[in-house]
């Protein structure tokens, strides 16, 4: 029988794309996943995939798909219709510096809701178990979200994770993924690249203690 993936209800269900179809330049890839979720759980989803897609398209360095979805469906598109968006935009534009030891490079950053990421982030790690590790029990799970920066500490944990899982992607220069679940399957770890550009890792876990583990690349996971 199907269910919602995110809260397992039966009735009035739709499907949900995973990563949002809206972060993919025309054509959709062939291999896009999609779930069922119930109307409940779809409905308020619209607002927070806007933001993130704005916010990672905005990451300097993207690919010609990032660039596509800035040009077109931010520029284009969400930020010409919606005046209050553009201005909420606006006030989340700064100018910030790397933190590089003995360099000065200063990037212009754009912020979003903690809250707001997180949810996008989290939802789209509970899709993917769903689809890659159907028997995993994630209803009992703590996420622990980070969004890793490009300077050395960071790149050296990620590489880490990368190394022991397995390698993924969806649509050209969109969405590329590595994933991993515990030798107990008590746990995953995810990591996460938008427009070949915006960084993320997602550890979960029925514990704290755990999720700390599996984020410090304990290499006993398993793709």
């Amino acid at each position: 029988m199907k269910k919602c993936y995110l809260c397992g209800s039966t009735e009035n269900l739709t499907r949900d794309h995973v990563p949002p179809k809206g972060m993919f330049p025309p054509p959709l890839p062939t291999d896009l996943i999609t779930l069922p979720c119930c109307d409940k759980c779809h409905k308020p989803l619209s607002l927070d995939d806007e933001a993130f897609r704005i916010w990672v398209a905005a990451a300097a360095g993207k690919s010609d798909a990032g660039r596509w979805i800035w040009e077109n469906r931010v520029l284009g598109s969400s930020l010409r219709r919606s005046p209050k968006l553009l201005g909420n935009v606006r006030k989340e534009l700064q100018i910030r510096q790397l933190a590089i030891p003995d360099q000065e490079i200063y990037v212009p950053t754009l912020s979003i809701s903690k809250k707001r990421a997180q949810n996008v982030l989290i939802r789209i790690t509970k899709g993917l178990l769903t689809s890659f590790y159907p028997s995993y029990d994630f209803s009992k799970d703590v996420f622990k979200v980070s969004c890793a920066a490009p300077i050395p500490r960071h790149q050296r944990s990620v590489l880490a994770l990368m190394r022991v899982s397995k390698r993924e992607s969806r649509g050209n220069g969109v969405f590329d993924f590595w994933h991993a679940i515990t030798t107990e399957n008590n746990g995953g770890s995810w990591v996460y690249f938008f427009y070949q550009a915006a960084c993320f890792v997602v550890a979960h876990s029925s514990t704290w203690e755990t999720v700390d583990r599996i984020q410090g690349s304990d290499p006993a996971i398993r793709p």
